[in-house]
């Protein structure tokens, strides 16, 4: 089994300041789904506010950043991702002053809010998109604001044809929606309801540049980039070669909103080793709000979807394409709704909620769960070997992976991992023939027979 760390796709404005240089290169960033992070107010919805509780929780996660899912008013075909105004706060999760309380809490714990910037397209609810299907340049060019196409041509019913074979990525057919208001087609990388932008149109550039000034000047620290192999088309709009082969899912993903949970994908027993391996490894670490728990996928009925992906895919493929399963809300405690909500959540929890659970998992009477062994990684990180150190990793015909920091005059680190199914003993001087006849062992996972030092 091949195991492949997470890459992420950033753009960290402030990321050069005087007193920490690209603090980013070796941080943890924390992904906050905040829809599904915590209910103040009984409506089953994550909210800012809830975020702003657990502020000390996040604080002893000793995380860098949090990255906030999308909080922009939003008619949430998407959730979040079709936003409708880039420069306020969904109402369902608060208000700009929740906002600024955050960013401030963060700030004082030590910990930068990046946000989730969405440059590909926006709502067709946004007043610019409006603006375009009306042809309604009284302010700006908002006419080609958006990728608009007259049709290839007409069917036998006089139906309009798309200008050519583009697909979306979501699998819902044609990546061309017919406006009857504009009598045009526009293009839509993703769900009909998200209208991609026109980057060649300079208005665009800007706008979306003073988006970005904008939320900077309310206190984040930078932008997680989404859907950014979009942005550009080919206006020339010809036709993509056919192919057999689908879209290729790649079942590696360390985690995130868009792949089920990997204790789901894999077992339990893998979390322990994916945080390790992560961990240890040079640059920027990302991790799914619950990853640090080994939550586990919610159980979604098809009747209890809320993911279009999935639902517009059928009952039959729901499982397979809805990302319902993997946000469901975070369980805090055994008790009911785990702590999340006092009203009913948007989105049921995961069944195991009454064992797998921030409150059990931080208990000391359970020094060996999946949040401590967590807890010690991101601490290790912030060792000078971690940040400074060389890289080495080698692995073994058995099925060993092993991870080897070093750096001059500070501690050599191993992270010695077991990828096969059996038990294995391994002489690791053969791996580094410097190694001393007795090592410490820092941390270890939750089923491997040891004691830490």
């Amino acid at each position: 089994m091949a195991l492949l760390p997470l890459l992420i796709s950033c753009l960290l404005a402030s990321a050069q300041t005087a007193d920490n240089f690209y603090w980013y290169k070796d941080s943890v960033v924390y992904q906050l789904y905040v829809r599904s992070f915590q209910d103040t107010n009984g409506d089953g919805i994550g909210d800012l506010k809830g975020v702003i509780q657990h502020a000390d929780y996040l604080k002893s996660l000793g995380i860098g950043a949090v990255w906030l899912s999308p909080i922009y008013p939003s008619p949430n075909y998407d959730y979040g991702y079709d936003i409708a105004d880039m420069e306020n706060v969904n109402p369902e999760y608060g208000t700009l002053e929740d906002f600024n309380e955050l960013v401030k809490e963060m700030k004082a714990r030590g910990i930068r809010v990046i946000m989730d910037f969405v440059p590909n397209h926006t709502s067709i609810k946004h007043g610019w998109f409006l603006a375009s299907e009306a042809r309604n340049d009284t302010d700006e060019a908002y006419s080609e604001f958006y990728i608009w196409k007259d049709p290839s041509g007409y069917d036998g019913n006089n139906k309009p044809l798309p200008p050519n074979n583009w697909l979306s990525v979501m699998g819902t057919g044609s990546a061309w929606q017919w406006s009857e208001k504009r009598k045009q087609f526009y293009l839509h990388s993703f769900l009909v309801e998200q209208a991609d932008l026109n980057y060649d149109n300079p208005i665009v550039r800007k706008k979306m540049n003073n988006v970005l000034k904008l939320w900077m000047n309310r206190g984040v620290s930078g932008f997680r980039m989404d859907a950014v192999s979009w942005i550009y088309d080919d206006l020339a709009c010809g036709n993509e070669p056919t192919s057999d082969h689908p879209n290729p899912n790649n079942p590696n993903d360390y985690g995130n909103h868009d792949q089920h949970r990997f204790p789901s994908r894999f077992s339990d027993e893998w979390v322990d080793v994916l945080h390790m391996m992560v961990m240890t490894l040079p640059g920027t670490v990302l991790t799914y709000n619950g990853d640090e728990i080994g939550l586990e996928d919610a159980y979604v009925r098809y009747d209890e979807g809320k993911d279009l992906q999935g639902l517009r895919a059928g009952p039959s493929r729901f499982a397979a394409m809805s990302r319902d399963f993997e946000r469901g809300p975070m369980p805090w405690k055994a008790a009911k709704n785990g702590g999340f909500s006092t009203g009913r959540p948007w989105l049921p929890l995961a069944p195991s909620l009454w064992s797998r659970n921030v409150e059990n998992e931080a208990s000391e009477e359970n020094k060996r769960s999946h949040l401590h062994v967590y807890k010690k990684l991101v601490q290790l990180r912030k060792t000078k070997t971690m940040t400074e150190g060389s890289c080495l990793v080698q692995t073994s015909d058995e099925g060993l992976l092993i991870i080897t920091r070093v750096l001059r005059d500070n501690p050599t680190t191993l992270t010695v991992l077991n990828l096969g199914d059996f038990e294995i003993t391994a002489d690791l001087t053969t791996f580094r023939r410097s190694l001393p006849s007795s090592l410490g062992i820092v941390v270890s996972s939750y089923n491997f027979p040891a004691t830490e030092k």
